[in-house]
């Protein structure tokens, strides 16, 4: 989800249990793991680090956790510093600090959410986790955060609209998880949501190939192609490169893999992402390692 609908979501979520003096904490808490945004360029100068990205560490339960202490003590340390006059260092009590984390698990757990998912037992695995019922972003709840956070900004509506976002909000969130429910028990193998909520992915595969077929909730199938896993390497082959930093940083943000022997070089793609079938994420689409010796 995108930062907007994270701040709007625990608006809703801890208005009525938080009071009004805590809600602060509880958005800043909901989007601090997207600070990660600033960390794009770390992943360029040492693809070991590639969690340092958008939907990497910092999107994990530890990593958020982590992410959001340090800056309520960030937070903390500037009020009772008198650094920014306008904290007050009394508000930052145990309950604040509560909220703060719990703002961030709501986070985390949104973006479970989503496809392709987020690593979510980091640093004990890398794998993404996901319920995949829409994709991430949702150019719905984005376009409809937006428009409220637009609304308020120019004085339109007020704290009372929340309620109307609210229903928006979980509808959606409802309504995908039924279409969602729906793909996965009538269509075998992996259902991938694209940005348009009526077109689905529907991906099988063996050990030679991938199926995938381009699917309309109203129309039906309307288009299907096959890709080949290897092409002139072998399967043993490929496995030898899946753990150097480049291929392990394209796998980590790949829907599906493949790996093509050219010469003296193995190109690792991902044909989804290639062919801009799905754009998102746009890390790593495909690397290119020579082969030494």
């Amino acid at each position: 989800m995108d930062t907007f609908t994270h701040a709007l979501s625990a608006l809703v979520v801890f208005s009525l249990p938080a009071p009004d003096s805590l809600l602060t904490f509880a958005v800043l808490g909901a989007i601090i793991p997207d600070i990660d945004i600033t960390f794009h360029l770390i992943p360029r100068r040492n693809h070991r680090l590639y969690l340092f990205t958008h939907g990497g560490f910092t999107h994990s339960i530890g990593g958020g956790l982590a992410v959001a202490a340090l800056a309520f003590l960030g937070a903390w340390v500037l009020a009772f510093s008198g650094t920014v006059p306008w904290m007050d260092p009394g508000a930052f009590t145990l309950l604040a600090f509560g909220v703060m984390l719990a703002g961030t698990l709501l986070h985390v757990l949104e973006d479970f959410l989503a496809y392709p998912g987020i690593p979510v037992l980091y640093p004990f695995t890398d794998r993404k986790y996901t319920a995949g019922i829409f994709p991430g972003p949702s150019l719905v709840l984005f376009g409809v955060s937006l428009l409220f956070v637009t609304l308020a900004a120019v004085g339109l509506i007020g704290p009372p609209a929340l309620g109307a976002y609210a229903l928006i909000f979980f509808g959606f969130i409802g309504a995908s998880a039924v279409v969602k429910a729906y793909m996965a028990v009538t269509y075998p193998g992996e259902t991938i949501p694209t940005f348009n909520p009526f077109r689905w992915l529907l991906v099988n595969g063996d050990g030679e190939r991938f199926m995938i077929s381009d699917h309309h909730l109203l129309r039906g199938t309307t288009a299907t192609f096959t890709v080949d896993r290897f092409r002139g390497i072998t399967p043993a082959e490929a496995a030898g490169f899946r753990d150097l930093p480049e291929v392990r940083e394209h796998r980590y943000f790949s829907y599906l893999s493949v790996a093509e022997r050219n010469g003296d070089s193995v190109t690792f793609t991902d044909p989804l992402r290639e062919r801009g079938i799905i754009p998102y994420p746009p890390n790593a689409r495909s690397v290119t390692i020579p082969i030494r010796g």
